[in-house]
């Protein structure tokens, strides 16, 4: 399976962190907020994030995360706006096809054939 892109939100600095995250393994994972250094640490189940759980066992993995990667908005809020989430764990992937789509998309716009 290949990364997903997730975003998570830093309480401390109120602001929004955007990582890619290799989803085939079940493991634990920390990162630090680029903005504030506070830690942040998910677990991976099955293929989705969870924050419950996530004190159980020492993380396995650190994703360094570029400043780059920080924003005071959030783009899943953008992107989402007219649905409403009831969890915070992480964004449900609807449609993992979304993104090549959109690639196939503005690479026919680019080559002038739609």
């Amino acid at each position: 399976m290949e990364k997903v892109y997730q975003e998570f939100y830093c309480h401390e600095c109120d602001g929004y962190i955007r990582l890619g995250i290799s989803m085939a393994l079940n493991h634990g994972f920390w990162f630090e907020c680029p903005n504030c250094s506070h830690k942040h640490q998910r677990v991976i189940r099955d293929g989705q994030i969870f924050e419950n759980g996530r004190s159980q066992n020492e993380p396995k993995f650190e994703i360094v995360v570029p400043k780059s990667a920080y924003a005071k908005e959030s783009m899943t809020a953008k992107m989402k706006e007219l649905t409403k989430f009831q969890r915070r764990d992480g964004v449900v992937i609807e449609n993992r096809s979304f993104m090549n789509d959109r690639w196939a998309e503005v690479a026919c716009r680019e080559r002038g054939e739609i």
